[in-house]
Formats: C-alpha cells, structure tokens, sequence
C-alpha cells in the first residue's frame, strides 16, 4: 500500500505530476523489471528530506534503490527554498522468487 503521510495537496500533486507516486502493488514475471521513485519533502527549509529504506521488511534480494537526489520543490512566498529527496527503486525477481510476494517500506 502507497500512502502519503502528513502530506498536503500540494506535497501530493508535486509527486503526482513528477510519476513519484507508484502504484499500490505490482505484478511482475520472473525477467520483468519494475522501477519507481520514492520522493520525500520536508517542509522546514532548514532540514534536508531523507529517505531510508526501513529494515523491516528490507528489500528482495536484486532489489536496487539508488542514493538520494535532492531536488527543488518549491520556493514559497518568502522566498525560502523546500527541497524533495528522491530515490529510485529498481527490481527485477529471479527464478527463485516466482510466487513470492515482497513488502517494501521506506521512510522520509
């Protein structure tokens, strides 16, 4: 499940109109790759969003998520500059996870 947690309309259009807001599950076949962008934005101008990849339930052997990308999400009417840390998750199930069903979950 995909949802987007203390996020205003706004956070959520951005992601939208930028394909960061992936579906809510996949199914794909053993060869097939899935890619994604996982974006988190932090409202306080003074802080940079991270984003982590929880432990629990980790990532499917294969799976790849690249390092973060910060990009400019909105200047506001002060002037002061939001940023969005992007990251891309990539995976592509062997012959051995045929049937299995994985849970990624990451954290901004």
């Amino acid at each position: 499940l995909v949802s987007f947690m203390e996020s205003t309309q706004e956070m959520i259009d951005w992601c939208s109109a930028r394909s960061c807001n992936p579906d809510s599950s996949y199914s794909l076949v053993v060869g097939e790759t899935i890619a994604f962008n996982v974006t988190g934005i932090h409202i306080n101008q003074h802080r940079n969003a991270t984003i982590a990849v929880l432990s629990n339930p980790g990532l499917p052997n294969a799976a790849r998520v690249t390092s973060v990308t910060m990009l400019n999400f909105s200047v506001d009417v002060n002037g002061s500059v939001h940023w969005a840390a992007q990251r891309e998750f990539t995976f592509t199930p062997t012959a051995n996870q045929e049937g299995i069903s994985f849970r990624v979950c990451f954290r901004a």
